[in-house]
């Protein structure tokens, strides 16, 4: 799959919050965990299968928090992300100004964001 993601002028010209192709936005994790802590979404396949099915509907969902580094948007939010980008449905998004210093763990990714691992159960 072919990925256009967002550049750093392509993030200064989005609102401060909105909705976005999922497949524009990098992973800033390596790898994930399969399952929400909220047992509304369940998996993140659940979560992707309510949302294509219309079940659980995009505003529903918390918006994924994009941050800019090195130039590139990331999402600190990479479950959410992921679920979205599967179901093929526009994802709400919060734009934040920077990284939380409580959020720089997540950035683990080995190929720039454009795929994660999900790990097992």
């Amino acid at each position: 799959m072919q990925h256009t993601f967002l550049g750093a002028d392509d993030f200064a010209d989005l609102p401060e919050r909105g909705t976005i192709d999922p497949g524009k936005i990098r992973f800033s994790q390596n790898s994930i965990a399969p399952d929400f802590r909220d047992a509304r979404f369940g998996s993140i396949s659940d979560l992707a299968q309510k949302l294509t099915h219309g079940e659980i509907k995009p505003e529903e969902v918390d918006p994924i928090r994009i941050v800019l580094r090195d130039g590139k948007a990331f999402t600190l939010d990479n479950r959410r992300l992921k679920a979205f980008q599967d179901a093929g449905v526009a994802v709400p998004f919060v734009k934040l100004d920077q990284i939380p210093p409580s959020q720089q763990y997540k950035f683990t990714t080995r190929n720039d964001g454009i795929a994660v691992v999900l790990r097992d159960r």
